[in-house]
């Protein structure tokens, strides 16, 4: 069994872009890593050192994953796994966005819509870029419109979808 755990997504959670702590945000003093290749690593590395040592990074959505578990270990996982992000600590993802990181997001969004409609997933039309900005600040947890939200993996691997089509841009 795959046991796919995604980290945090800085594509599906867009908070407010003022530099003050919001509802899913936390402040920059919080954060012991500063990328989330950083990020992910640690946690890699926590759950080898807690005895979960086919624990390899997901190359889709900042994710961990474990093809050897079994069924009976997922509690013992889920448990091993909540302990190491406590560790580890906040994502750097978990920063707010400020107006134009989420210009670029759209802007990459926007590319990846096409991306996705090529591999055969129907992808709705988005806002205008001002109006997905202002939903994005206004939700304090995302925009309206996300394509990555529309796709639903059920025969392909997600990791494949998502290497094809990366859901966030580079550097974020």
């Amino acid at each position: 069994m795959t046991m796919f755990v995604t980290g945090c997504d800085r594509g599906s959670t867009i908070p407010e872009s003022d530099t003050s702590a919001s509802q899913g945000s936390v402040p920059a003093s919080d954060l012991k890593y500063s990328s989330m290749e950083e990020w992910q690593g640690a946690l890699v590395q926590c759950m080898h050192d807690v005895g979960w040592t086919n624990v390899v990074e997901a190359e889709a959505n900042w994710g961990i994953e474990d093809n050897s578990l079994t069924m009976e270990q997922r509690g013992a996982f889920k448990e091993s796994l909540a302990d190491c992000e406590s560790q580890v600590g906040v994502a750097p993802v978990d920063l707010p966005l400020t107006d134009d990181e989420i210009r670029l997001v759209y802007s990459h969004w926007i590319k990846q819509k096409e991306c996705l409609e090529g591999l055969g997933y129907e992808i709705s039309d988005p806002p205008s870029e001002d109006t997905f900005v202002a939903q994005a600040k206004a939700h304090k947890v995302g925009a309206d419109w996300n394509p990555f939200a529309e796709v639903h993996v059920v025969d392909e691997d997600p990791n494949e979808v998502f290497r094809q089509c990366p859901q966030m841009p580079p550097g974020m």
